[in-house]
C-alpha cells in the first residue's frame, strides 16, 4: 500500500543552500574585488612609510572579515538585528535563483548543448562523430563515447525494456525513471551528481556573471572606474570561473555515466530472469 510520502518529493539542504551559497559568492566577489582592488591600488601607488603595512593589513583584513557587509544586517547600536538579516537571506536566495537560470540558459542551452552536446547523447553514440580540431582541443576528453560493444548491449535492453524506434534523447529520462523505481542506491548517486554539476555550473556562472557586472554596470554605466589591480582580480575571477566550468562538464558526464551503468547492471539476465525479478520481462530469448 503505497503512501503520500512516497509520491512526495522531500526538500533537501542542496533546495535551499543550492542556491543560496552562488547568492552569496556572488556578493563575496563584489566584496573582494571592488574593496581589495582599491586597498592595493592606494597602498602601491602612495609612498611606504613605516606604518602603511599594518595599516594596509588591518583594512585588507576589514574586507575579508566583511565588516561592511556585518554593518548592514547590525542595527544601529552594533546589536543583531533580525529583519535586515532576513531580508538579506531572502535576497540572497533569490540571486541564486536568477543565477541559476541564467547559468541554465547560458551554459547549458547555448554552450553545451549547441556547441558540444549533451553527454546523455554523447555517450550512447555509436557513429563516433569527427569533430573539429578546435574542439577536441578544448573539449576532447568530454567528446568520447562508451565502449560500442557495451553501447549495443545497452541498446538492446532499451529496446526490450521500452519498444524498438526509440529517439536517443529519450534514453536519459527512461533510464532515470527505472533507477527511480528500481535502483535507491543507484537513484541517490545519480541525484548526488546532478547537484553536483548543477552547483558547479551555477559557481561558474558567478564569476562570468560578476566579471560582465563589473565592468558593464559598474564601470560603464555607473562611473566605478577598475585599476590594473582590478583587472587583475577579474582575471583570476575568469580563470576561476572557466576551472568551475571544466568542473561542471566532468561531472555531467559522470551523472550520466552512473545512469546508464546503473540501468545497464540492473537489466543483466540473472538478475531480471530470476524467481524474485521485480520486472516482468526477459532479455535475450523468449521463455
Amino acid at each position: 500500500m503505497y503512501k503520500l510520502k512516497d509520491f512526495s518529493t522531500p526538500f533537501t539542504l542542496y533546495d535551499f543552500f543550492g542556491y543560496f551559497l552562488p547568492g552569496f559568492f556572488f556578493l563575496i566577489l563584489f566584496i573582494i574585488e571592488y574593496d581589495a582592488g582599491d586597498i592595493m591600488n592606494f597602498y602601491v601607488t602612495n609612498p611606504i612609510q613605516p606604518y602603511s603595512l599594518q595599516c594596509f593589513t588591518e583594512d585588507f583584513t576589514k574586507v575579508l572579515k566583511f565588516e561592511y557587509l556585518n554593518n548592514f544586517i547590525q542595527g544601529a547600536d552594533g546589536s543583531f538585528s533580525f529583519l535586515p538579516f532576513l531580508v538579506f537571506i531572502i535576497l540572497l536566495y533569490l540571486a541564486g535563483h536568477i543565477n541559476a537560470s541564467v547559468s541554465s540558459f547560458l551554459l547549458e542551452k547555448l554552450i553545451v548543448e549547441k556547441m558540444i552536446g549533451y553527454p546523455s547523447k554523447i555517450l550512447i553514440n555509436k557513429s563516433q562523430l569527427k569533430h573539429s580540431r578546435l574542439k577536441r582541443f578544448f573539449f576532447g576528453p568530454f567528446l568520447q563515447p562508451l565502449d560500442i560493444g557495451f553501447i549495443e548491449d545497452f541498446e538492446k535492453i532499451i529496446e526490450k525494456r521500452f519498444g524498438k524506434n526509440l529517439s536517443i534523447s529519450n534514453y536519459f529520462w527512461l533510464c532515470f525513471t527505472d533507477i527511480s523505481r528500481y535502483a535507491p542506491i543507484g537513484y541517490k548517486r545519480v541525484i548526488h551528481f546532478l547537484n553536483l554539476y548543477g552547483f558547479a555550473r551555477n559557481v561558474s556562472m558567478c564569476f562570468f556573471a560578476y566579471i560582465g557586472f563589473r565592468i558593464i554596470i559598474l564601470n560603464w554605466v555607473l562611473g566605478s572606474n577598475l585599476n590594473s589591480y582590478n583587472y587583475l582580480i577579474l582575471v583570476m575571477y575568469f580563470v576561476a570561473g572557466i576551472i568551475m566550468f571544466y568542473n561542471y562538464l566532468k561531472l555531467f558526464g559522470r551523472q550520466c555515466k552512473e545512469l546508464y551503468f546503473h540501468f545497464y547492471s540492473i537489466h543483466t539476465p540473472n538478475l531480471i530472469n530470476s524467481e524474485n525479478s521485480a520486472y516482468s520481462f526477459t532479455y535475450g530469448s523468449e521463455k
